[in-house]
């Protein structure tokens, strides 16, 4: 084996140094990084309870929707069922018309 040159202390302080520096930006990067994925999570909390919010509205809003519609169903079959009258009293006044056709003919 061969005999290893002397090492320069200069020459290791400047590696240290550097390493340092290194070491320092790494740090300031990792944290920078810590720091923006923290925000990025809670933008993403937000837009996630945003989402939660209105699919629970769009439910709640269907609901009401069902209701509505059924109450609507619901009027048209009274109105419907209030207006059986009104066709038999048509029918009546049909006949009265036909009635009163006849006699005009047999008037003539």
């Amino acid at each position: 084996m061969g005999v290893l040159p002397p090492i320069d202390a200069n020459l290791l302080r400047d590696l240290e140094r550097q390493a340092r520096y290194v070491g320092d930006d790494l740090a300031h990067l990792v944290g920078s990084m810590t720091s923006n994925l923290h925000a990025m999570s809670a933008v993403s909390r937000r837009c996630m309870g945003a989402y939660k919010e209105s699919v629970d509205d769009l439910g709640v809003n269907v609901d009401e929707s069902i209701k509505s519609m059924y109450l609507l169903i619901a009027k048209c079959e009274s109105i419907s069922n209030d207006m059986k009258p009104i066709y038999n009293l048509a029918d009546q006044i049909k006949s009265i018309k036909r009635t009163l056709t006849v006699f005009e003919q047999l008037c003539k």
